[in-house]
Parts: structure tokens; sequence; C-alpha cells
């Protein structure tokens, strides 16, 4: 079930044909819902001799999505933004790191990041966190600070790099 406010929207229609099989339909989200970011039911009625048929899907349309890749030499998390640096309702994107229970984990938490700069490295290794997924999450911020929409989460399996004793006599 979708919360909070619920609008429909007609996209299009598709004559019926004899011949079975698929079509596409491009949409784009800034013409529906006055381009706010969130979540999207996309429905499809198919109406026939033999009745109806409906099917749905949900999509989110975010400003900002990310990757993260273990840096193998340190184990820290190499994020990677991807957004359109020329999208005026990004001021900041904000990043955040959790444990899997949601709770934040501050010391690497909080990091701003100004467009058009698309890299950071989340230092896991200046840490004592044990071995584990964590959730590295990041959020566009509007000119006013306040979030545009929900986090975009990434999943992150820490591995610390065992660090050679130097001290073998």
């Amino acid at each position: 079930a979708i919360e909070g406010h619920v609008t429909s929207y007609p996209i299009g229609t598709k004559p019926a044909g004899e011949d079975y099989g698929s079509d596409s339909l491009t949409i784009n989200f800034k013409n529906y819902g006055g381009g706010k970011y969130g979540q999207y039911v996309i429905k499809a009625v198919g109406t026939g001799p033999v009745g109806t048929y409906e099917n749905a899907v949900s999509v989110y349309y975010w400003p900002v999505s990310a990757t993260a890749e273990e840096d193998e030499d340190t184990g820290d998390a190499n994020v990677n933004l991807n957004y359109q640096t020329d999208n005026e309702d990004i001021k900041q994107l904000e990043i955040n790191v959790y444990y899997p229970n949601g709770e934040l984990i501050g010391v690497l938490s909080g990091v701003k990041v100004t467009p058009p700069d698309k890299t950071l490295t989340i230092p896991f290794s200046e840490t004592n966190l044990p071995e584990g997924k964590y959730i590295i999450t990041v959020t566009a911020l509007g000119a006013d600070g306040q979030p545009l929409c929900d986090p975009y989460p990434v999943d992150f399996i820490y591995s610390p790099v065992a660090v050679p004793d130097t001290n073998v006599p």
C-alpha cells in the first residue's frame, strides 16, 4: 500500500489489436505529481473480449542514486554518487551510515557533498567497527537544507584489512 497522497494521472492509451506482445511507453516523472521525487505506482489496465487484466509496478523517482565499493587496501567504502550535476534542485548531498538495525553510526555520518562532486571515501578503517553489513544512505538536500526525498540506501559489506605485525624479532 502507498502511504500519503495518492493521485492518478492518465499517461496514455494503446489501441487493442489482434496480436499479443509488449509495448513501451516513456514516462517523464517531471511531468507528473508536480515533478516531486518519491514513490510512483505504474498501473497497466488491459481490456478485451475476455475481460480486464491489471498489473502494477512500484518505482522510485530519486534525484540521486549511489554505489559503494570496498577499497581492497583499506576496507574503506568508496562511494560513487549518480546524479545530474546540473539538477538545480540539489544544493547538497548528505551521506549517513547505519547498522543493519537502523542505528546511526555518528562517527561516519553527516558528511556533506556539494555538486559537482561525485565521489567520496567513508573511512571505515579508522573505526573499530566489526566486519559485517552496513547501510550507507545518500539524501539530496534542497536550497532550504531539507531533504528532497527519502534517502537512497546502499548496502555495504565491511571487511577490515589485517595490518601486518612489524614488531617481529
